[in-house]
């Protein structure tokens, strides 16, 4: 059987076919709109969001008529409102970079932090969605009028997908556990954290497992069944091969997110990383892991071509044989605030070393090693046993300079995956859905990049890089007025 792989990703839905003999096939790309709005906030067309997907069904549907299931990844923490009647959007979707809710966050009590902290196991940040749904059913009047209707459907945004698709008002355990709304253990909506963060319980959708019947998307005269939906990250992990506790990966999108695997229990809310449910099959206890997210990977290259530190992407294929760490010169590549294991918005980005010898090339080296060393701090977090290869993915896995900085800086192999292993890992769970064994051949390539011989050093140097960013966060977040 051929099954559909939907990605539908922050800067992009993509679709791939995952064939019979376990080829695995790319069939397009669909960008869509960025909406940057002041403050921080940061939201997309929810509208142009569902009809990308359905484009993609039709697109892969023309080449590969044989499709006979269909699995679908998405942003995880994006949400959307909207009227069960017309399917609707009643506003934009709500980004999970947006941060728009993360003063009222800041002002929650400690007793409400401990309930979410013990039950959701997730920080404070308004990178989750029970803040973003919240801010939409209190501010939006149209969302408050189809609330009195009981016609108002309020969720993340593969809840609406699905029910645009197939009808049925569902997210996947995965999705629900990024909500902060959801109690981690029982896998249930919890009535105390939905009150907590004021949203109806009842305008909630129903939680499934990751595989399960989410029901038939109809297509002329066909209809093929949704078996899975999942958050990108979850998919990502099991399409790294990832099993047994321990086994890790990082991927380098719009912003650079590691989990690891770590057992049917949840782990501990710890070192600043927090527990989630990595997949959930019928019938079978949950497999949680330990997550840890920044912000800001390829979202920083984006930024410096806009602002003229290179023109192009190809301006940071550079040579591996000098470092702007070594000159002295430190990126903080905090430019949405610091995410795990800091979890402070308030911090910016920075530069620290800046002199008159200082060129572009010698920025954007400091630019790939400030991302590779908060990956780094993302990795020791979760507690990655030294032994266990990291698994990387994601567009700037691309890039040598990145990848061996990040080999040289953690002191350890790391092995690469590409770029589609999100859309990989949701056909492979798919076939679970449709009770077939995984065909694991792919034509994907996993090189593996091994420390260089001035990995020492680097490990030595990493420290100021540590010592950089306590500065810019102090800075940062000390009072400031204008007189």
């Amino acid at each position: 059987m051929s099954i559909l792989a939907i990605d539908q990703g922050t800067s992009s839905t993509k679709a791939f076919v995952l064939k019979p003999g376990g080829g695995f096939e790319f069939i397009n790309s669909i960008a869509h709109q960025q909406i940057y709005l002041p403050q921080g906030w940061v939201e997309q067309n929810a509208e142009e969001l569902a009809s990308n997907v359905e484009c993609m069904i039709d697109q892969a549907l023309l080449k590969h008529p044989d499709i006979s299931a269909i699995a679908l990844a998405n942003q995880g923490e994006t949400v959307v409102a909207w009227d069960k009647r017309t399917k609707k959007p009643l506003y934009n979707a709500i980004v999970w970079q947006d941060q728009r809710t993360q003063m009222e966050l800041d002002s929650l009590p400690p007793e409400a932090r401990a309930l979410i902290a013990e039950r959701a196991g997730l920080p404070i940040d308004a990178y989750f969605a029970a803040a973003k749904l919240a801010w939409l059913y209190e501010n939006v009047p149209s969302v408050a009028t189809a609330a009195k209707a009981g016609c108002l459907c309020i969720a993340t945004s593969d809840a609406f997908f699905i029910d645009r698709l197939t009808g049925n008002y569902a997210t996947d355990v995965t999705t629900a556990s990024r909500t902060s709304l959801m109690n981690l253990h029982s896998c249930d909506w919890d009535a105390e954290l939905c009150q907590i963060f004021r949203v109806p319980i009842d305008a909630l959708p129903a939680i499934q497992t990751s595989v399960s019947h989410f029901g038939f998307v109809r297509r002329s005269s066909r209809e093929i069944p949704l078996l899975v939906s999942i958050v990108d990250q979850q998919a990502s992990l099991f399409g790294h091969g990832c099993r047994l506790p321990g086994d890790a990966k990082i991927t380098f999108g719009t912003g650079s997110f590691a989990m690891m695997i770590c057992g049917t229990v949840p782990g501990q809310v710890c070192k600043g990383v927090s527990p989630t449910v990595a997949w959930a099959l019928p019938n079978e206890p949950p497999v949680y892991a330990l997550d840890g997210g920044d912000y800001t990977a390829s979202v920083a290259l984006e930024w410096a071509i806009r602002v003229g530190i290179a023109q192009s992407l190809s301006d940071f294929d550079l040579s591996t044989d000098s470092s702007a760490l070594e000159k002295g010169l430190i990126f903080i590549p905090t430019l949405a605030g610091y995410g795990a294991p800091h979890w402070d918005r308030a911090t910016s980005g920075a530069w620290i070393g800046l002199r008159q010898e200082i060129t572009a090339a010698d920025m954007r080296r400091a630019l790939l090693e400030g991302i590779a060393l908060r990956a780094v701090e993302l990795i020791e977090a979760l507690g990655v046993p030294i032994d266990n290869l990291v698994s990387v993915d994601g567009g700037m896995t691309s890039n040598t300079y990145f990848l061996q900085s990040l080999a040289d800086f953690l002191g350890r192999p790391v092995q690469v995956r590409g770029s589609s292993t999100t859309a990989l890992g949701a056909a492979q769970l798919c076939l679970h859905g449709a009770k077939r064994a995984s065909p694991i051949r792919t034509t994907l390539s996993n090189p593996v990049i091994e420390p260089s011989a001035r990995s020492v050093f680097m490990q030595d140097i990493r420290p100021r890089f540590s010592q950089a960013a306590e500065l810019v966060r102090a800075f940062s977040n000390a009072p400031f007025t204008v007189r």
